[in-house]
């Protein structure tokens, strides 16, 4: 089966939370992947990933971005291994690493803010950061970070995004 199928599959396993199925596809297809397609490998480790995280598995979920991060470091392409390390930043917020998660947002935040990202993943960065800095008790910055998150929703166009950051901006 060509992994991009897979993924469908898997991904349609994922939304039946048909989690074991999910799985076992992503494993087999993993297997099957040659060294040279380190990207296939990546999207179906990303896929794998969101499986782990439905089911509350964030350390799994957490280990299979840091795979990604790492092919995408070995083959240089910088918007990709900042969005795995958004999404390592991200699961480390929600197992209450605030210290980790605040170390990689950092570095994701800082990147976006030179590359040519979509504003929604730069809204999305912002908004993660802003909210380790107010776990922080840094609410100051908290509050430049979401000023910054929501001009980035504004541009998205993502109505729900700009309501959210003015909670907090409030």
């Amino acid at each position: 089966m060509e992994y991009k199928k897979a993924i469908e599959q898997i991904e349609l396993f994922r939304h039946q939370k048909e989690y074991e199925m999910a799985l076992a596809l992503a494993q087999s297809t993993l297997e099957k992947i040659d060294q040279d397609h380190l990207e296939a490998k990546a999207d179906i480790l990303a896929t794998r990933a969101k499986v782990h995280a439905d089911q509350g598995l964030l350390n799994e979920a957490l280990h299979a971005y840091k795979q990604i991060e790492s092919i995408y470091i070995k083959l240089d392409k910088r918007p990709q291994q900042m969005e795995a390390l958004f999404h390592i930043g991200r699961l480390f917020f929600q197992m209450g690493q605030i210290e980790c998660a605040e170390k990689c947002l950092i570095q994701v935040v800082e990147s976006y803010n030179q590359l040519d990202i979509d504003p929604l993943h730069k809204a999305h960065a912002f908004k993660y950061f802003a909210l380790t800095l107010e776990e922080r008790k840094s609410q100051s910055q908290a509050e430049i970070y979401w000023t910054k998150a929501k001009e980035e929703y504004k541009k998205a166009k993502s109505h729900e995004g700009v309501l959210a950051c003015d909670l907090h901006l409030t």
